[in-house]
């Protein structure tokens, strides 16, 4: 079986192989496209330096509430993500009352005003660099009384 002219892309840069002949076996046509085809997939895992796809946004918070901050990140190898809050870097005590999420995420089981608020950065890191996000607030919502009556 042979297949006639044909060209095809295998790579992000558009680059094509096509042959002159005017034809060429079915067995060599099959194993261009099975070698382009893997190629391609070897491509997609190139080393990256991580990049944030997902920033922490503020939160005004009561007292005593659950709260998340989110952050996702990318690259290859895959980023390791840390936090910063007021540009230092965040202790897990251990105790439950804040944990880091296998999704990358904080949470706060329940916020205490002297210890959890201030502005937070979330760090991703691997071999090939590092990518800050943008800063989140954690704030205490406040509750107005009205005293004039």
């Amino acid at each position: 079986m042979f297949v006639e002219n044909f060209s095809c892309g295998y790579n992000s840069f558009s680059k094509a192989m096509a042959f002159k002949r005017k034809s060429v076996p079915f067995w060599i046509y099959t194993c261009l496209l099975i070698t382009l085809a893997v190629g391609a997939d070897a491509r997609r895992n190139e080393e990256s330096p991580p990049r944030i796809t997902e920033h922490p946004s503020g939160q005004s918070i009561r007292k005593n509430s659950p709260a998340t901050l989110n952050c996702r990140a990318e690259g290859f190898p895959a980023p390791d993500l840390h936090w910063l809050k007021d540009g230092q870097p965040l202790e897990m005590k251990g105790d439950g009352h804040l944990t880091a999420l296998s999704t990358g995420a904080l949470f706060f089981l329940r916020v205490i005003p002297r210890v959890d608020i201030g502005v937070y950065q979330c760090v991703a890191t691997n071999s090939l660099g590092v990518a800050y996000s943008k800063n989140a607030s954690l704030d205490i919502a406040c509750k107005f009384l009205n005293v004039f009556k």
